[in-house]
């Protein structure tokens, strides 16, 4: 059931008969879910994480500011209840994926559900052009066609493109335990994604992208020495750019908009939008202004119109939403995630956890992501791998773990390993637990 709601979050935006604002794939499926951990509460709310605890803060002052203005009770309603689904998704996410099976079959779900939208993108199935004007170098604009799915927003669309292509990458560079034929199957796959996220002209997605990439590559515990890796991480780094950037060339839309950029400064006018948020966050800075107040406030300040405008800052959404308390909550909570997925680096999956956390909150500067849960779902996955339970399904590395306490354990067998985690106590004879003798005993 839970790989089948991992599958669904790639396609919550996907309107099957007319009705996805009321119940969409992704909301059928995350109900099922729901209605299976009530079940199975013993597993799937055994833990309250830390960043659960944080990320309520904004909740509760989202739920106060319900009641501040009756005119949007219902707008205010609906963000709130939206944002606390987040959350509670995330709390019974991140208790399942403390396994380390499931969270390897959680990756290749979102791997394979990403590669089939980019596939199903690419045959023009999920409607994906859109027009956009872009001024040219003799100042006329011209029409361009930026990918989409489903008709939502470009740039959140090459978030996912952008992220499947990571976790295809992190995958075949932390040498997972694979069969041959799916490490050869991921190249097309990562190719495929990659391609699809240029397709988008995202720069957001693409800095993102690279910037994960660079961590992925660069800080890769691996075994080799220290000059072996940094040759291997340079020759990767360069192969990737210089498909990246036939890709880059190949797209219209993506020159043209890096063009901008380049020469003229252009930023789709986001430092414009950061400015006024500032400026009205020093207004509202104790309280903040709740959803949709915040939006309009915004709006009213850039375009002098009743017009919602987001902050296109998921930091500065906080701020304005919640105010400095539920701002730093969610820093919070996005600090033990990026933590956790830290600590997970001496585990079989390596980096992967930790550069996909780096890309989704290095796009959250682009993109509004607190109603996406393909970005909670990222941050579950990155708390998770850092308190994952070892099995016998995914052996340890050679190094010390860090699985659970966070200290470098000493080299020992996997069954002394597992009874520590555990705290059995060791016995006289250096046994654990029920097989420990009596000291000067015998059996």
């Amino acid at each position: 059931m839970f790989l089948v709601f991992v599958v669904s979050v790639v396609f919550e935006d996907y309107d099957v008969a007319g009705v996805a604002h009321v119940l969409s794939i992704s909301k059928a499926t995350g109900l099922m879910l729901f209605l299976a951990a009530l079940a199975h509460k013993r597993y799937c709310f055994t833990e309250l994480p830390r960043p659960f605890v944080l990320f309520v803060i904004p909740g509760l002052f989202m739920v106060a500011h319900c009641f501040s203005n009756l005119s949007l009770l219902l707008p205010s309603v609906v963000s709130t209840l939206t944002y606390l689904q987040m959350t509670v998704m995330f709390l019974i996410c991140s208790n399942i994926l403390r396994n380390d099976r499931i969270l390897r079959n959680c990756l290749f779900a979102l791997i394979f559900s990403i590669t089939l939208l980019a596939v199903l993108s690419r045959l023009g199935i999920t409607g994906t052009e859109r027009s956009l004007m872009v001024a040219t170098e003799t100042g006329v604009n011209q029409a361009v066609e930026r990918e989409s799915a489903f008709g939502v927003d470009e740039n959140y669309i090459g978030m996912v493109y952008g992220l499947g292509a990571l976790c295809c990458l992190g995958v075949i560079s932390q040498r997972l335990q694979l069969f041959a034929f799916l490490k050869v199957m991921l190249w097309p796959a990562f190719a495929i994604n990659a391609w699809s996220m240029v397709g988008t002209g995202s720069r957001g997605a693409m800095a993102s992208f690279g910037v994960s990439t660079l961590a992925l590559v660069f800080m890769s515990s691996t075994g080799a020495k220290k000059a072996v890796r940094l040759f291997r991480a340079v020759a990767v780094v360069g192969v990737l750019a210089v498909l990246v950037w036939k890709m880059v060339m190949s797209s219209t839309v993506a020159v043209d908009r890096w063009t901008n950029t380049l020469e003229q400064g252009d930023t789709a006018a986001r430092n414009v939008i950061w400015s006024a948020a500032l400026k009205q966050a020093r207004d509202t800075w104790l309280f903040g202004d709740g959803i949709p107040m915040a939006y309009l406030d915004l709006g009213r300040r850039i375009t002098g119109f009743n017009k919602e405008v987001g902050p296109h800052n998921e930091f500065l959404n906080m701020l304005l939403i919640a105010g400095v308390a539920g701002a730093l909550g969610a820093l919070g909570g996005w600090y033990y995630c990026v933590k956790g997925a830290w600590r997970a680096r001496a585990t079989p999956l390596g980096l992967i956890s930790f550069a996909a956390v780096v890309f989704a909150l290095t796009m959250s500067n682009d993109v509004a992501v607190y109603h996406r849960k393909i970005f909670w779902l990222t941050l579950a996955m990155a708390y998770a791998a850092g308190r994952m339970e070892p099995s016998k399904t995914m052996p340890a590395r050679a190094n010390p773990t860090r699985w659970r306490s966070g200290r470098s354990l000493p080299n020992m067998p996997q069954d002394r390993l597992r009874g520590q985690e555990r705290e059995e106590p060791l016995g006289a004879n250096g046994r654990i637990g029920s097989q420990a003798r009596p000291a000067g005993g015998s059996v």
